[in-house]
């Protein structure tokens, strides 16, 4: 431990702030997440550039408007007979969707160990954009028979 602090940053689609419990609910059960949020920084108010899920994402990460750090046309869908996503290339090749530094990579630099786990649906490679380690879906939206990928690695 070099005596920062540790950084979460939990990205959920469609969960609203009100449906957990460090957040007033009375019924759903959330300590997992309450834990963490008891302990450490918890946002009243947050606002994302964009309501959608990957440029919400990619805005996040880049801290861009999802206009200059987008580029993608779709999602990437389920897989083709060879296995192969059918409408982003896989796995996505470069950054140019990303072009200046990313929010990891900013932690990286001021020497923070880096790691994505969960959804990624972004259209660079984050091994690519400052994750030193990465655990994610291989297809998005796909929800029984799921395969992972570690660190780019084969699912």
């Amino acid at each position: 431990m070099n005596g920062k602090p540790n950084v979460i940053v939990c990205i959920c689609d469609q969960l609203r702030a009100f449906e957990v419990g460090c957040y007033g609910n009375p019924v759903i059960q959330t300590p997992h997440i309450d834990r963490p949020a008891a302990a450490g920084v918890r946002f009243q108010h947050a606002v994302s550039t964009n309501p959608v899920c990957m440029p919400a994402r990619t805005s996040l990460v880049s801290g861009q408007y999802s206009r200059t750090c987008m580029g993608a046309l779709g999602n990437i869908s389920e897989p083709d007979e060879n296995g192969r996503p059918i409408v982003a290339s896989w796995p996505p090749q470069g950054r140019v969707h990303l072009p200046g530094p990313t929010v990891a990579e900013q932690f990286q630099a001021a020497g923070y160990e880096t790691a994505l786990i969960g959804k990624w649906h972004i259209h660079s490679a984050p091994e690519l954009v400052g994750f030193d380690y990465t655990l994610h879906p291989r297809v998005n939206h796909r929800h029984t028979g799921q395969e992972f990928v570690e660190n780019g690695g084969p699912p």
